[in-house]
């Protein structure tokens, strides 16, 4: 087996704020070329761990050691660009050791040794094409004009300039806190390649399950001080984790069976103390002093149970949407329907955030009209969070002036329901403006829920949270019986939760596929090589239907409501047929099928057929 150059050891770390132990004595190998996901709960110690790799803050004691002249990108949680003039200068920041070597190589002269060696190392890390690669991180990322000052900039848009500057200058590792955050889906994909292409020494804090198993040959997770290793992506962490925790279990059942039957022995209290029973009861005290696998808390958020809905949800009659005079929405006719649950994607501005405004009627359509039904009642968490007051503690801004939540038949107090959102007693009497990422996301959605209604509505609610957390959300929005409406980049999310994919497409298109977020892109790749193509290129709109003169044969009809709701319909019947047919075959193909199902071969074998003969109708 290959062994790749050790680039950086971290040499028993430890790390604590005030009396919480965040890094408990830690070690960890890095090698050339390992893509390392690191995981844990909010406020277990990622962002810490990469600070104190970074070189931004030290460890209380212990020790990191990096090989001679490693060139360390980093990106934070929080970026400061305030400094920088423009956007580019706030980008080529990143590469300044390389430029610094371009300025030393032109003041030497070309047949100098030093000026040779300086040469293939600015070579080496791509120092001769900086103009091109700001170019091509601009494009990638979506960054604003590159001549504006970054002061000027969003929160969202200095987090992509700040990931542009840790990528420019190639360093040989790379620390990513949170990378895809604020990125679309093509963004991210493109951030996939640029890892995988250029082989980078990396690790990564994220909460894109996706992402990691894309992307990571390893895992760090952390929790409760302690640093375990797993080798794999995600989904081999999982499992590896699994069975951790099943071996855990295991020995911590075995202890207590061995202090049970110890503890009757010691009361019997023998008269006469051998070396045998002298030796046993060390044993006994040894056990004793063990303590059970310390699992970290987990949230228990509860989604009220959805209001009854009307016949009438959510209907779009030919609807236009204009901002700052772009149309983001054109001729758009949708009805909404309980029991959807539709993710809405798009490219950064392409007014996703927009279109929700304008269904909660902050925003008016510049065409058609938009009809709520009488017993909808919408439930907003907005993607800047606005709705916090930093002033308030946890407790005042959940309560709002109330004692008690309630979650449909039940009530509970409101320190009780903050408590299921994993706010001990100290944060729960903690300002909101001194509350991590993570927990004023909690917050936000804690707040959210104990609102009710029957169309949720979030954006970007993933952001922040970590896996534990996004699972237990994931599981809750699944069932719940009324309309869920999300905007996410976060494609693990989608596939988990969506049954339905809102696309903002360019160009005014808002196309809607029944089904997941891996559906949608399988029929999206359908659609785009289906479109007839003239000497290579897309044939376009006006020349692919011409009508008559009487507006006959040629002429390219626009689907009625109803029509593209029956399309919609036998769209999703065929997703049905298909998982059922699926299913069945799957119990055909088990080998214990006689033994198991034998008695209902006959029932299932209709059953089959039934199902194939509905997806080939």
């Amino acid at each position: 087996m290959e062994t790749r150059p050790v680039i950086c050891n971290v040499a028993d770390v430890s790390f604590q704020i005030g009396a919480q132990v965040v890094l408990d004595n830690i070690r960890c190998t890095i090698h050339e070329a390992e893509r390392i996901g690191v995981l844990g709960s909010n406020g277990s110690g990622k962002s810490s761990l990469l600070r104190i790799l970074a070189g931004a803050m030290p460890p209380d004691s212990g020790e990191v050691i990096c090989r001679r002249a490693l060139t360390i990108g980093y990106l934070p949680q929080e970026s400061a660009l305030q400094h920088h003039r423009t956007i580019r200068q706030a980008v080529l920041a990143g590469a300044a050791d390389i430029l610094d070597k371009i300025t030393r190589f032109e003041a030497l002269p070309a047949h100098a040794e030093a000026a040779h060696q300086l040469e293939e190392e600015i070579f080496k890390r791509g120092g001769w094409e900086l103009d091109r690669l700001v170019e091509e991180l601009a494009s990638h990322l979506a960054l604003p004009d590159l001549e504006r000052p970054p002061q000027t900039l969003s929160g969202g848009e200095q987090r992509r300039v700040a990931l542009a500057a840790a990528l420019i200058g190639a360093p040989d590792l790379l620390l990513l806190d949170e990378p895809t955050n604020h990125l679309d889906t093509d963004s991210i994909a493109w951030l996939e390649t640029w890892l995988l292409r250029r082989r980078c020494t990396c690790l990564l804090v994220s909460h894109d399950r996706a992402f990691l198993d894309n992307v990571s040959t390893s895992t760090l997770e952390i929790e409760n001080g302690s640093l375990y290793r797993h080798e794999g992506n995600y989904s081999g962490f999982l499992q590896a984790k699994s069975a951790r925790q099943a071996i855990e279990e295991r020995l911590e059942d075995k202890r207590q069976a061995f202090l049970r039957r110890e503890v009757e022995w010691i009361r019997r209290g023998p008269k006469a103390r051998s070396t045998k029973s002298k030796s046993r009861v060390g044993r006994f005290n040894q056990a004793a002093a063990g303590s059970a696998p310390v699992r970290s808390g987990s949230v228990e958020m509860v989604i009220p149970p959805a209001d009854r809905m009307g016949k009438r949800v959510l209907d779009f009659f030919d609807v236009d949407i204009e901002i700052g005079g772009k149309t983001i929405v054109r001729d758009f006719d949708f009805s909404f329907e309980p029991g959807q649950r539709i993710g809405i994607i798009g490219s950064n501005g392409s007014g996703k955030t927009t279109f929700l405004r304008t269904i909660l009627g902050e925003h008016s359509p510049s065409k058609g009209k938009i009809e709520r039904g009488e017993l909808t009642r919408f439930n907003y968490a907005d993607q800047k969070r606005q709705l916090l007051n930093d002033d308030h503690d946890v407790f005042t801004e959940l309560a709002e002036g109330q004692e008690f939540v309630r979650l449909g038949e039940q009530q509970v107090t409101v320190w009780a329901y903050l408590r299921r959102f994993l706010f001990s007693d100290e944060r729960i009497r903690t300002r909101v403006g001194r509350l991590s990422g993570g927990e004023r996301n909690r917050l936000m959605l804690a707040k959210m829920l104990k609102n009710g209604g029957n169309f949720l509505i979030l954006d970007e609610p993933t952001n922040d949270l970590d896996l534990d957390t996004l699972r237990i959300l994931e599981e809750e929005l699944a069932g719940f019986a009324g309309c869920v409406l999300v905007v996410s980049h976060d494609r693990y999310f989608l596939n988990r939760v969506g049954n339905g994919i809102l696309a903002f497409e360019g160009d005014g298109r808002l196309f809607y596929q029944v089904g997941d977020y891996d559906y949608y892109l399988d029929n999206r790749a359908a659609r785009e090589m289906a479109r007839p193509k003239v000497g290579g290129d897309e044939v376009p709109a006006k020349d692919k239907a011409q009508p008559g003169k009487d507006g006959g044969a040629g002429t390219k009809r626009k689907l009625k409501w109803k029509e593209k709701r029956e399309l919609a319909g036998m769209e999703a019947a065929i997703l049905a047929s298909e998982a059922e047919v699926a299913r069945l075959e799957k119990i055909f193909s088990d080998p214990d099928f006689f033994k198991t199902h034998g008695h209902r071969s006959r029932e299932l074998t209709d059953e089959l057929e039934a199902a194939r003969s509905r997806t080939a109708e």
